[in-house]
């Protein structure tokens, strides 16, 4: 068969030019997709019925969709809370907050298995760029922060012991 290479194939020279597949078809297999019966929920999925597993999903699914909704407006309401803040951040303050955020993101990359030298080239970035990146996270993370806290001791907000406790949990 026959197919022309893409325009953002890494062989610069390939790029558009026709190419001719020659193959050989060792073997054809087909998927036997199984019926969503009583049975197999029960054997396989380790539930009631089919209904069961139904409601199950769909319930499932509507709890991340909320859940995605509700993260979105926090994250609406932060941006707006940050935007009417205005704080003179002490650079001590901002250095220690960034080099949190460059210990998380390491911390994300080795649970990844990946060297920050490799995502760096993956990513086609400076390590002065991701430094300033990293430097704007963390003036928005304290910029917040004391936002909040301005707002938790206008308001006299107490949060009892329990209830954070379980917001932490």
């Amino acid at each position: 068969f026959k197919l022309t290479f893409p325009e953002n194939y890494h062989a610069e020279h390939l790029v558009n030019k026709p190419v001719t597949f020659h193959v050989k078809v060792q073997k054809v297999e087909e998927v036997d997709q199984p019926k969503l019966t009583d049975a197999f929920v029960k054997k396989e999925l380790h539930m009631e019925s089919e209904k069961a597993f139904r409601k199950h999903v769909e319930e499932s699914m509507r709890q991340q969709e909320e859940d995605i909704e509700r993260k979105r407006r926090e994250q609406e309401l932060f941006d707006i809370l940050r935007k009417a803040t205005i704080v003179d951040l002490a650079p001590e303050l901002v250095a220690e907050e960034t080099r949190a955020v460059f210990d998380e993101f390491q911390s994300q990359l080795s649970r990844q298995k990946i060297e920050l030298k490799d995502w760096l080239a993956q990513q086609k970035r400076k390590p002065e760029e991701v430094q300033k990146d990293f430097e704007e996270r963390a003036s928005q993370r304290l910029t917040l922060r004391l936002c909040i806290q301005k707002l938790i001791n206008e308001r006299e907000i107490d949060i009892p012991e329990e209830e954070m406790k379980s917001a932490l949990e």
